[in-house]
């Protein structure tokens, strides 16, 4: 009878053995994590602080009335450009109007039309317009507003201990909501404080970006420090602990094995990070997506 039961009980464990080998064999299968990889780059790694910045035209010209009397056309429209010369507005003065109402006949007989054009002093682009078509108007009241195109700057309110790195002339970039990036300088500084919030105002002058308009939010990057031999990785490829002390990489060791290597950071901005150590090779391969979650020593597959 146990010689039967022996029988029966050894096919079976066999038959649990062969399963438990298969399940094993089919999760490490699983293990198997596909990962791009990168390689690191040597080069020049800049860091930098990015403020806020607001599109301004910082001349305008007013256009003034020349005489007194009613405006009789207006050419011009708001975001019209005109060039110095353009008619702008026409004025008839007071005892024009007095010959008009007299009838046409005696107006022709006069000679006299009393119009006074008001021209345009700069070229620009027209930012308002003060008046309408028939107000009465006297010497010197103000009709519009042209603001030079190529005075637009980007305005910009630095906190004191940027202090140092806004030098005059020193270059920037200009980061435009649309994704657009303009190179700029730093034009000027304001000597003066803003109490409340300890802030210095600089102007920026953007090298291009004539037709921009002006209450434009932008964003201004100004470099701080560079290292011309820098070993990079890209942001992706640098993992780090939940309290971010703790930085490493998972790097090949051959085709379908990344180990883990613990890193220390330099430079850091929003694409790159800078490795001090350990010293990587241009050739080393570290993986760049696919990296989070795998333990010490991972089976990876390379896909593109």
């Amino acid at each position: 009878m146990k010689f039967n039961l022996y029988i029966i009980f050894l096919p079976l464990l066999a038959s649990c053995i062969h399963q438990r080998a298969d399940d094993e064999a089919e999760k490490q299968v699983k293990a198997i994590t596909p990962v791009q990889v990168t390689t690191p780059k040597m080069g020049a790694m800049y860091d930098y602080i990015e403020l806020n910045a607001t599109s301004s035209f910082l001349r305008k010209e007013t256009i003034k009335s020349t005489a007194n009397g009613y405006i009789a056309d207006i050419n011009i429209s708001i975001g019209e450009k005109v060039r110095k010369g353009d008619t702008l507005f026409m004025l008839k003065t007071k005892e024009a109007r007095a010959i008009d109402n007299l009838g046409s006949t005696q107006n022709t007989k006069l000679g006299f039309t009393g119009k006074i054009p008001v021209l345009s002093t700069k070229d620009g682009v027209v930012s308002a317009i003060l008046h309408q078509k028939g107000d009465y108007v006297q010497d010197g009241d103000q009709l519009a507003t042209v603001a030079e195109q190529n005075s637009l700057v980007f305005l910009i309110d630095a906190p004191f201990e940027y202090h140092k790195y806004m030098g005059l002339n020193k270059p920037c970039k200009i980061l435009l909501p649309d994704g657009e990036q303009l190179e700029g300088i730093i034009q000027s500084g304001l000597p003066e404080m803003d109490v409340s919030n300890q802030t210095q105002n600089y102007v920026i002058k953007a090298l291009g970006g004539d037709k921009l308009p002006e209450g434009l939010i932008a964003r201004v990057k100004i470099e701080t420090e560079k290292k011309n031999n820098a070993i990079t990785l890209p942001k992706d490829a640098v993992l780090a602990d939940e309290k971010e002390e703790s930085f490493w990489v998972m790097k090949l060791i051959n085709d379908s094995t990344a180990v883990k290597v613990p890193v220390a950071l330099g430079l850091q901005n929003e694409e790159a990070k800078e490795i001090i150590s350990p010293v990587f090779s241009t050739s080393d391969r570290i993986i760049s997506s696919g990296n989070y979650g795998l333990p010490d020593t991972a089976k990876i597959k390379i896909v593109k």
